[in-house]
């Protein structure tokens, strides 16, 4: 008798565990899901540098001032030459260079000037002849900055939107008259101009 009734049992049971998988496996049947296909291309910031204007009054073969100009435009990007070249400098020569910077890429920018020049391995006469070295930033009639070269100064300028907008600003290099001149002559200055440009945030 317990055989018989172990026999039904487990029949029972067996039975419940194919209901149990086949009520599992119609489950399994049944599936949904959402795919979202997504793209993310990061934005570009290029700029443009060209130079489209140049003025200078240096002296000329006779040690006398001489005014020279120059309206070819130069891509300052690919540019291997020397914007500021005063080649027997003398008290009161100046340099202007104006410059336009574009905006090439798609993301909207704060731009600005520095001034680099090697100040530590620097003697004392280039870096005194580095104070009587005056740069004046202007954009149109509005003077951003001016200040002595030895200070090396980072001078915001202004703010550009993508689209290939532009925007001109003017660099001037003078050597000052100064009580100091007397001292500095002879001396070889080199120093960096650079342009940069970084995102703007919110």
């Amino acid at each position: 008798m317990n055989g018989r009734i172990r026999k039904i049992l487990l029949a029972m049971l067996m039975a419940c565990l194919c209901v149990v998988f086949a009520v599992g496996a119609a489950f399994a049947l049944f599936s949904d899901q959402v795919t979202v296909h997504n793209r993310l291309d990061a934005g570009t910031l290029k700029i443009g540098l060209t130079r489209v204007g140049y003025r200078a009054v240096i002296a000329d073969d006779t040690g006398a001032f001489t005014t020279v100009t120059d309206d070819t435009e130069a891509d300052l990007t690919e540019y291997s030459g020397s914007l500021f070249d005063m080649n027997k400098a003398i008290p009161g020569a100046n340099i202007s260079v104006d410059m336009e910077i574009t905006n090439l890429g798609d993301v909207t920018f704060d731009y600005g000037l520095r001034m680099i020049w090697d100040d530590e391995d620097a003697t004392e006469v280039q870096k005194e002849f580095a104070r009587q070295i005056k740069v004046t930033i202007s954009q149109g009639q509005t003077e951003k900055a001016s200040f002595a070269l030895f200070d090396g100064q980072d001078i915001a300028i202004g703010e550009l939107a993508a689209g290939e907008t532009s925007q001109v600003f003017t660099v001037k290099a003078e050597f000052v008259n100064d009580d100091n001149n007397n001292y500095v002559q002879g001396a070889g200055l080199e120093f960096d101009l650079q342009v940069y440009a970084m995102q703007k945030t919110a």
